[in-house]
């Protein structure tokens, strides 16, 4: 017997849940095959399935994702709905921030931050990390989004196809009303699509094709306007910040929020609002005219993005 369950059976523990085989425990033990994924699904039970009480909403992908999040939290608190915000930045309950360590909580925590909300809403960002372990179980989504991926965290996942498989994952907890929205204009989003036809999930997809539900048919990158065609009606939106990249994450936020009965002209109304991220190409303005850019990118999609646009806009 190890020193953590001896340790666990000390303090109160009436259980003991694990993987391995162990035998004359002072306390009932359940052995399973994944204690990461059964840690989810008591967890989800203690807290009475608090998911299920939500419109839930989660974003994937290697970049966007945090912007793709604030966008939509703008978006809904400007026409009246309540969010929680879970996420790299901050996790967001009733209106309270609180620091965020991880991208996606772990399991309890993030079973506790559903259970403490009494918003409408919440989204979250949700890491191929979190993904693969199981941080999510428990979970159901209303709608699950994906961003791009790009090449990052093979440290972890090994090779591109493993990363892909992982962000496949969050598309295995949708409700079964559920549907997907996928930016179309990534090879990877061009697999995701083929996957999910076959699994016969409702996908909205956006991109440059007529074949997309959402067509983005011009993007007028100096001033960051978008024109967009959606079922026979053309129309324009303004990104409130400069960049593609985070046009794409504009038109992703749209797509929601017309998704869950956003009036089309309110969205582009609220979108003029958007302060931006901090720490997403942040423009400070020095007092000897220079201007600084400060934004967090990492990978080398987003590297390219950030210095493309700098010398576009000549930041």
């Amino acid at each position: 017997m190890g020193i953590i369950i001896t340790q666990a059976i000390a303090n109160g523990a009436c259980a003991i849940i694990g993987e391995k085989n162990i035998d004359s425990l002072p306390v009932p033990y359940i052995q399973v095959s994944n204690s990461r994924k059964a840690l989810g699904i008591i967890s989800n039970v203690f807290y009475q399935n608090p998911s299920s009480q939500k419109v839930m909403i989660g974003i994937t992908g290697t970049n966007g994702k945090t912007t793709t999040s604030l966008l939509l939290n703008h978006i809904m608190e400007s026409n009246g709905h309540s969010c929680s915000l879970i996420g790299t930045i901050q996790n967001k309950i009733n209106g309270q921030v609180y620091k965020s360590n991880n991208t996606t909580p772990g399991t309890l925590a993030l079973q506790k931050l559903l259970s403490d909300s009494q918003d409408e809403i919440v989204i979250m960002e949700v890491s191929s990390h979190g993904l693969s372990q199981y941080r999510i179980e428990g979970i159901k989504f209303d709608y699950c989004l994906f961003t791009n991926l790009e090449h990052e965290h093979l440290d972890y996942h090994k090779t591109m196809d493993d990363y892909f498989r992982a962000k496949l994952l969050l598309f295995d907890y949708l409700k079964d009303s559920g549907q997907a929205i996928v930016n179309r204009d990534n090879i990877w989003g061009e697999k995701l699509i083929r996957v999910l036809n076959e699994r016969e999930i409702v996908v909205h997809s956006m991109g440059h094709s007529d074949i997309n539900a959402l067509q983005i048919t011009d993007l007028n990158i100096e001033n960051s306007i978008i024109k967009l065609a959606e079922i026979r009606d053309t129309f324009y939106i303004s990104s409130p910040m400069i960049g593609v990249h985070n046009m794409y994450n504009t038109v992703m936020a749209y797509s929601v929020a017309k998704l869950l009965r956003i009036d089309k002209n309110n969205i582009i109304n609220s979108l003029k609002d958007f302060q931006g991220v901090k720490g997403r190409f942040q423009i400070i303005r020095l007092r000897n005219g220079a201007n600084v850019v400060v934004d967090y990118a990492h990978t080398a999609d987003a590297i390219f993005h950030c210095l493309t646009t700098a010398k576009k806009y000549g930041a």
